[in-house]
């Protein structure tokens, strides 16, 4: 347990609300650990945050899911980078300790069985804790270690010295520190206080340096101006460096130099020497001049300290440089390149740029000469060195971090007005496909920039030239000449030879942008859809944007048709027709596709060849993806590849199958809709058909019963009476038509086969047919309403009798009877049903009553409208049509449907179109609504019917039905 003491360990328990009571009650129990609880990941940070010094480890109990407790080492760790966290864990998945570990925690401890839990987890604990102390403990002690040590030494160089514990947030200064900020020593400096005394100018810089120090480990040497308290200016030569512990800071330590007394000599010196004017051009190092003797003209401390010279820059003035040079030599690596590069610079007086050598100690020097004129026409030469170990073991590492970034990074030099590549990563190779001899020192603009875009090329490097950070999504072109999407990064590096360099980096965001688009494009489809009237439209719009948008291009939408009893082809791609031909209409147990539809749930195939229901076992189709449209119908995608279908096209294909389905049902609705303002529209016109009824035809007959009635009342003589009866006779027909006129017109809820007939025949008995003669010429069995359908036949046998015979009134009454007597009448219910307000012997009585002299038309209108002709048995066949007109029943040849027609006058053709309405008759005693029942009838059956001229001239109407069986 590593000698931890458990009571002495405070333990923050976290686990689920169920199960952390429980748990944490067990677990204190073991030794006596101190524990707090806490509910959740967010309830334990908040917990820590306020009592961060009083925990000693963050617990992850067995009741929490594997998310949470990353979830909460992962929180901890942004609130303490050395906190234990122990995460406990019940599976023996090897994943989740992996993922434990790069989330932050410090051990995972997984049960097992046979082993107390609660005491494996406390041992753990302990061991955990007992870590954390000894490694804290052990860099205290460092950092006190070489506190003391670096404070000697600052005193020794003069030098203020500090150091800043990251971890603990603790600043400390040496004395001298403290004597170049003119504080006492009895001050407690933080951060944020000594940055207060920085000049306002100067405070970004060290403030970014500090930064930097702390997340890359980058050591900084800068020149910053200090306010004292005393509010002296001073210059201060400010340096850093970091130590690191695992990847991170754990501690920044430095200088602070007091050069105000350099520099204020430096800027005498440049006022009154061009050798100092000339320095002040160069890099401010290390600085050597000699004269053309070859003598030491001048130097700086700074190149003293350099190469470790004892002797003051005062000394060493008048030396020979060339054999100070043959002293130092033996501290390059390549001393003879030294010598040679420089006796040969001095010779010829030629001019060195940032020429680097490498120490023996590890050190790296760069140095730049050139030529100087003296004030006595005499020439020298200055040398300029500069101490880069620190860049350059910086600039490996940022040379490192370039090459192995993940996304492309590309290093250019602003030149003039075009970015010259100087560098390229490997991921730029892998993705742009331009090797680095091709890519480096070439116009990075036309290696990379399609033309359309050159504008903004030009515009990117001039921000970048002017310092400007720029992220952006351009458009840039690889070898092979594909333009892909990238979202671009640049950072100005440096300047080299007076041309800004910057470091640009592309994030590859083709994919992304790809589904933006698509996405874009799905919903302007969706537009189209929602504007579309007609189902084939939006099948075509759904195919198109499943070809155009999701780049699928085998496709088709089905949809549902009643009369197929199968999903029909609304739509097929271009590409389905190429490889399948016409698609063929899907029933049920034929296709996989219809088990798709009725189950509602989407289904992707890898191989359809494999599937026992597919329609065509042979078929080049490999993959398919089945969407159903809810009970519309369905969209089939495939492809002639076998798992060819990614996530991304599924996610979007289901996302245009559910507006194509929404689209469907919109138009379902609105034609819904739209039937229900049309059957209003109907009820509407049968309403005002009815107030028509009650306001005219009613009003006539009761006129002639109220006459009646007065003068019965009066005179007292039957006849009278007789007139009264027929008037509320007549106002009964009135009546019962207008009820059966008001329920023909209700759809059709079920309809079954019937006999044409049969129902002919019953309905013909259930008419007085008078001397006219029934012939029923077919045998075919239509899908009907049988009660409507007979309730039809009566009125178009009724209205041929009416307009057509010329019997005798008697003759009329007696056909009649007798045919009434033998025939199939409905009960009184059913008549009751279809209008008829009495049974068979009523029936009979109102023929005979209608025929009286009191309701009948005039001689010569009857004659009019009758022919000559024999009866009807009793099964309804023709025996003889001398005495009464010939009524026949047929198929329609040229069409489905069926006749009725008559021998009579017929209806003249500028009359057919009215017929129809309610209240039109030509007889005195009709009501004028029994071709308007038929009419009614006939739209609830979803039929139609036309009026024409019959076989022999007489009326012919024609109801077409679509469809009929044998």
């Amino acid at each position: 347990m590593g000698g931890t003491p458990r009571r002495d360990v405070r333990v923050l328990y976290v686990d689920g609300e169920e199960s952390g009571g429980a748990a944490a009650t067990s677990l204190g129990r073991v030794d006596g650990l101190a524990l707090t609880v806490a509910t959740s990941p967010a309830v334990a940070v908040d917990r820590l945050t306020a009592e961060a010094r009083r925990v000693d480890c963050v617990v992850g109990g067995y009741g929490l899911s594997a998310a949470d407790a990353l979830e909460l080492s992962r929180r901890v760790r942004r609130v303490s980078a050395d906190l234990p966290v122990v995460l406990c864990i019940d599976d023996e998945s090897g994943g989740f300790a992996s993922d434990a570990i790069a989330a932050g925690a410090t051990d995972c401890v997984r049960w097992r069985e046979g082993v107390d839990r609660f005491s494996l987890l406390a041992d753990r604990i302990a061991d955990a804790v007992t870590r954390a102390r000894t490694k804290r403990t052990r860099r205290e002690r460092e950092f006190e270690r070489q506190g003391d040590l670096f404070e000697q030494t600052q005193r020794i160089a003069r030098t203020g010295g500090w150091e800043l514990d990251v971890v603990a947030d603790e600043l400390r200064w040496t004395d001298e520190t403290y004597r170049i900020y003119d504080l006492p020593l009895d001050y407690e400096p933080t951060v944020a206080d000594a940055l207060e005394f920085v000049h306002p100018e100067d405070t970004p810089a060290l403030e970014s340096a500090i930064e930097r120090a702390i997340e890359y480990g980058e050591s900084y040497d800068i020149e910053v101006r200090l306010r004292t308290a005393e509010d002296d200016l001073r210059w201060v030569r400010a340096r850093g460096e970091a130590r690191r512990e695992a990847g991170e800071t754990v501690a920044l330590r430095g200088t602070f130099q007091d050069v105000t007394e350099r520099k204020v000599r430096e800027q005498d010196l440049r006022s009154t020497s061009n050798v100092l004017s000339t320095l002040v051009e160069n890099i401010p190092a290390g600085i050597l001049v000699e004269d053309d003797a070859r003598r030491i003209r001048f130097t700086n401390r700074e190149f003293a300290e350099l190469f470790d010279v004892e002797s003051s820059p005062d000394e060493l003035v008048g030396r020979d440089c060339a054999a100070a040079a043959r002293e130092v030599s033996d501290r390059f690596v390549e001393s003879e390149r030294f010598l040679d590069t420089t006796d040969e610079a001095v010779a010829t007086q030629a001019t060195i740029r940032r020429e680097e050598f490498a120490l023996v100690d590890g050190r790296t020097f760069e140095r730049s000469g050139t030529p100087v004129e003296f004030d006595d026409d005499r020439t020298g030469y200055l040398w300029v060195y500069q101490d880069i170990t620190e860049r350059k073991r910086a600039e490996n590492r940022f040379r490192a971090l370039f090459e192995h970034l993940p996304d492309p990074g590309v290093i250019v030099e602003l030149v003039g007005d075009d970015a010259v590549t100087r560098a390229v990563n490997g991921a730029f190779e892998d993705v742009f496909g331009y090797p680095a001899e091709e890519a480096v020192d070439v116009s990075l603009n036309d290696l990379i920039v399609p033309e359309e875009f050159g504008s903004e090329s030009a515009d990117i490097d001039r921000r970048a030239r002017e310092g400007e950070q720029l992220v952006r999504e351009i458009r840039r072109r690889t070898a092979d000449g594909e333009v892909r999407d990238f979202l671009f990064r640049n950072v100005l590096i440096e300047e080299v030879d007076s041309e800004p360099r910057a470091h640009g980096i592309y994030t590859d965001i083709t994919e992304r942008k790809r589904r933006e688009r698509r996405l874009n494009a799905l919903h302007e489809a969706s537009r189209e859809l929602m504007a579309a009237d007609t189902r084939r439209e939006m099948a075509r719009i759904a195919s198109r944007a499943t070809c155009e948008v999701l780049g699928l291009p085998l496709n088709g939408v089905h949809l549902y048709d009643d009369d197929a009893d199968g999903l029909v082809p609304l739509a097929a791609s271009t590409g389905t027709r190429e490889v399948v031909g016409d698609p063929p209409t899907l029933r049920e147990g034929e296709s996989i596709a219809w088990g798709v539809f009725e189950s509602g749930e989407p289904s992707v195939y890898g191989d359809v060849r494999t599937e026992p229901t597919v329609h065509d076992p042979e078929t080049p189709i490999r993959s398919e993806l089945h969407l159903p449209l809810g009970d519309h119908g369905i969209l089939l995608i495939g492809s002639t590849t076998v798992d060819d279908f990614e996530e991304a096209d599924v996610s979007l294909a289901k996302v245009l199958a559910a507006n194509l389905q929404a689209a469907l049902d919109r138009l379902g609705r609105e034609r819904a809709l739209r039937e229900r303002e049309r059957e209003l529209q109907r009820q509407n016109e049968r309403l005002d058909g009815f107030a028509d009824v009650v306001t005219h035809d009613l009003r006539n007959p009761l006129n002639v019963a109220m006459a009646g009635l007065e003068l019965l009342t009066e005179t007292g003589e039957v006849e009278h009476a007789e007139t009264v009866a027929r008037a509320h006779e007549r106002m009964q027909r009135i009546i019962d038509d207008v009820l059966a006129l008001a329920r023909q017109g209700d759809a059709i809820q079920e309809t079954l086969p019937a006999a044409l007939d049969a129902v002919a025949r019953r309905a013909w008995a259930n008419v007085e047919t008078g001397g006219a003669t029934l012939r029923v010429e077919t045998d075919r069995t239509v899908d009907a309403d049988p009660d409507r359908l007979e309730r039809l036949f009566e009125n178009l046998f009724r209205n041929a009798v009416e307009h057509g015979s010329t019997s005798p009134l008697s003759q009329v009454r007696e056909d009649s009877v007798e045919h009434s007597s033998t025939s199939n009448r409905a009960s009184p219910d059913d008549a009751v049903e279809h209008g008829s307000t009495s049974p068979r012997s009523q029936a009979r009585e109102d023929s005979v009553e209608h025929s009286s002299t009191g309701s009948r038309p005039p001689a010569d209108e009857s004659a009019a409208h009758s022919s000559t002709g024999g009866g009807a048995d009793r099964d309804g066949s023709t025996e003889d049509s001398r005495d009464g007109i010939l009524v026949r029943v047929g198929w329609c040849e040229d069409s489905p449907g069926f006749y009725v027609e008559d021998t009579g006058p017929g209806i003249p053709e500028g009359e057919r179109e009215h017929v129809f309405e309610s209240g039109y008759t030509t007889a005195s005693e009709g009501t004028g609504f029994g071709l308007a029942i038929v009419a009614e009838i006939v739209a609830a059956h979803g039929w139609g019917i036309e009026v024409t001229e019959g076989t022999d001239g007489g009326a012919r109407f024609e109801i077409g039905i679509g469809a009929g069986r044998e």
